[in-house]
């Protein structure tokens, strides 16, 4: 997948799991969506999608986190990124990027209910009770002594089980609503959970 595959999926996502116009959420806040590619192996970010981002590439790359994947909501949010633009960003590792269809959606998911939350939306998504009863099972099964840093609280989890079950009732792509949300928090589970083949804990 390329920049623009990986956006037009995260608003196709957005829309199949929450009736979320992400495009009208950009263009009412007049922002830009950049995507980067977290490479391990150089440990820079790669910019993927987005316009007249030189700069913030250039203070991207001045820290670097190990990780799958993330999203920020405003970049003006951390300090050290301070720039004059409105924008929101992406982060993807290769493991995520070069995934089948299935294990990147589930991702792409994931960072889409932190969005969710920290652009203040997340009650315009009904949970069901089945969300419910997920969402503790998979919080009593997340790495809570990294919660604080990775905000997988107890509303996290419920949120994400409820997208996860709109996912697969739009999909099939997994057996039933709680692998699909196993899906969604695999690298975050404890024991980690191989949910597919090429899942890395």
């Amino acid at each position: 997948m390329d920049g623009t595959d990986i956006y037009l999926r995260f608003i196709y996502l957005s829309k199949l799991v929450a009736g979320f116009d992400f495009v009208n959420y950009l263009t009412d806040n007049q922002k830009e969506f950049i995507i980067f590619k977290i490479d391990l192996a150089s440990r820079q970010y790669i910019p993927l999608y987005g316009e007249n981002i030189e700069t913030i590439v250039a203070k991207v790359n001045t820290q670097f986190h190990d990780t799958k994947a993330g999203f920020v909501t405003d970049i003006n949010n951390i300090l050290f990124l301070a720039t004059n633009t409105n924008a929101d960003l992406l982060f993807l590792s290769d493991v995520i990027i070069d995934a089948s269809e299935p294990e990147t959606d589930t991702i792409l998911i994931h960072e889409f209910a932190h969005f969710l939350i920290m652009s203040g939306n997340q009650d315009k998504i009904k949970i069901d009770e089945n969300a419910k009863q997920l969402g503790e099972r998979l919080y009593n099964i997340t790495d809570i002594e990294n919660v604080l840093k990775t905000k997988h609280l107890l509303e996290f989890c419920i949120l994400l089980s409820q997208l996860s079950i709109n996912y697969q009732n739009g999909t099939k792509a997994f057996k039933d609503d709680w692998e699909a949300v196993k899906s969604t928090m695999r690298y975050d589970i404890f024991p980690p959970c191989m949910v597919f083949s090429q899942a890395q804990p």
